[in-house]
């Protein structure tokens, strides 16, 4: 056997992806729906729901805005939309407006915005 050193890669998370709240009973699923199940450490490469891992390093890590553009491959505008989205999505009063739809980014952004308040997914 060949002895391996643990390499020092950063691990990034955020939601799964391939939940939504388009069909069936949406109760279910919205306990489970932005809930950070993804791992990941290629940032760079990503190409579906970056905006979530943006989220949530932005969330968890004291960076400014040119190094999660630089970090994330994205433009410091589309990030500040995400931020504003889930800035929104913390004052919702509840997901209907989710429900039986295919959901735009910027709607994606603010239900993980409704969901790290309500289900505090902001500390898992």
């Amino acid at each position: 056997l060949v002895e391996s050193s643990p390499r020092n890669v950063r691990i990034y998370r955020s939601p799964r992806i391939g939940l939504t709240l388009k069909s069936g009973d949406t109760s279910d699923k919205i306990d489970f729906v932005m809930k950070n199940y993804r791992f990941l450490i290629h940032p760079n490469i990503l190409k579906k729901n970056k905006f979530a891992t943006i989220l949530y390093y932005n969330l968890h890590h004291n960076v400014d805005e040119e190094q999660l553009s630089t970090l994330f491959d994205i433009k410091v505008a589309n990030l500040n939309k995400y931020i504003e989205s889930f800035e929104e999505g913390k004052q919702l009063d509840g997901y209907e407006e989710f429900e039986n739809k295919t959901l735009s980014v910027g709607d994606q952004c603010k239900l993980y915005g409704y969901c790290s308040i309500i289900f505090l997914l902001i500390y898992v």
